[in-house]
């Protein structure tokens, strides 16, 4: 259980996107946080069922992380989020040896530029563009129905599946 709130404080909208930094860096490092912010658990929590770590911990890889958000309007939900090992071997299997070996020559290029932000970034040089109210969509004239997503402004539509597209990775 990752519990970045003990660290970032009550963050309200960007809260699941915390969250998903936080799995995706315990996919990435297989270190779990810990609360450390506490020096005990309170007596009326019932972690009978839960480990509730007060220091972090060396963890085994993990092919999945659940990211809860609990809305303030009651808008509760769970997102599945897979590692990115165990989405690797999903796109290896649908798309086979050669896609993954023209992947991997492509993402020499994606980590470099990576490691020249990151070098940037540690530096303060963020070169960040703010434009506000620009490319605002009227979330009044988006269509959805059982089958599809219209957003205003894109060309084509997002076509729901009807059926699980991912059975054969399963």
């Amino acid at each position: 259980m990752i519990a970045p709130k003990a660290y970032l404080g009550h963050t309200i909208g960007p809260a699941s996107g915390d969250q998903l930094a936080w799995a995706l860096g315990v996919f990435a490092h297989n270190i779990m946080p810990g609360i450390t912010t506490i020096d005990k658990v309170a007596s009326d929590v019932h972690d009978e069922r839960l480990n509730i770590a007060l220091e972090h911990w060396q963890c085994q890889a993990m092919d999945v992380a659940f990211i809860n958000s609990k809305g303030f309007g009651g808008n509760n939900a769970t997102a599945t989020v897979l590692s990115p090992a165990k989405a690797l071997g999903m796109l290896a299997k649908r798309y086979g040896d050669d896609a993954m070996i023209e992947y991997q020559q492509k993402l020499i290029d994606v980590q470099a530029a990576q490691a020249l932000y990151q070098q940037q970034a540690d530096q303060g040089d963020f070169k960040l563009i703010y434009r506000f109210g620009q490319g605002m969509i009227d979330d009044t004239k988006i269509e959805l129905s059982q089958t599809s997503i219209k957003i205003p402004g894109f060309e084509h539509e997002i076509t729901l599946p009807q059926h699980n597209p991912f059975d054969d990775m399963m």
